[in-house]
């Protein structure tokens, strides 16, 4: 503890660094959506210190790993019935089945989210099959709701996104779109291990072509 309350402490005290600590994390909307309004609170108002001190601001739009980082916490909706809970998980556990084609599992897939569409597991197996039956931007479409719907968000969520985008166009910072780059980089649409080294951080060739975007 400081006297001076405008310092933090010299080192971050994450929750996932306590015992237990992935427990805590329990889904709440109406928490997630004020950390999104502190969010952009914080940013404009770095930007508005900067800019009345005459420093220019870059913004980066930062990646996320979609198709190779699977959800770090999942849980069903909090009003399913025991009885649906029960058909979701058969549903689920037969579209993993190997010998299942793909086309069938994502129709095992989709039964299962008619029932439950917040299970972050369901949307990220289903983006799993969209991608192996080469459909793309269903792929992405899946793989995104499934880091949206993770309980544990340690991805940017989209609502992240648009808070910098918004604060770039209202002030004058500039704004990088690295998530931009490293879709059009990936055949796919979807960045993976191809350019990230875990579930946020680019490797060493993915911060090179950040630092050429910056430049």
């Amino acid at each position: 503890v400081t006297e001076n309350k405008e310092s933090l402490p010299d080192e971050v005290q994450a929750l996932l660094d306590y015992r237990g600590g992935l427990e805590q994390y329990r889904r709440d909307d109406t928490w997630r959506d004020s950390c999104v309004v502190h969010f952009e609170f914080n940013l404009r108002r770095m930007v508005t210190m900067a800019e009345q001190a005459g420093i220019p601001v870059i913004l980066v739009n930062p990646v996320s790993n979609l198709k190779d980082s699977p959800p770090f916490k999942m849980a069903h909706r909090d009003d399913i019935s025991q009885e649906d809970e029960q058909s979701c998980a058969q549903l689920w556990s037969a579209a993993r089945d190997a010998a299942t084609e793909l086309e069938d599992r994502v129709a095992l897939l989709q039964l299962a989210l008619d029932i439950d569409d917040r299970h972050a597991g369901l949307h990220f197996q289903l983006g799993k099959c969209y991608h192996g039956m080469k459909i793309y931007p269903e792929a992405k479409a899946a793989f995104v709701r499934a880091k949206d719907e993770d309980i544990c968000p340690l991805r940017a969520v989209e609502a992240l996104h648009e808070a910098i985008f918004l604060v770039a166009k209202d002030t004058s910072a500039t704004l990088v779109d690295a998530r931009s780059l490293f879709e059009e980089l990936t055949a796919d649409g979807s960045p993976g291990d191809e350019w990230l080294v875990d579930h946020v951080h680019p490797s060493i060739q993915g911060h090179q072509r950040v630092a050429d975007l910056l430049f």
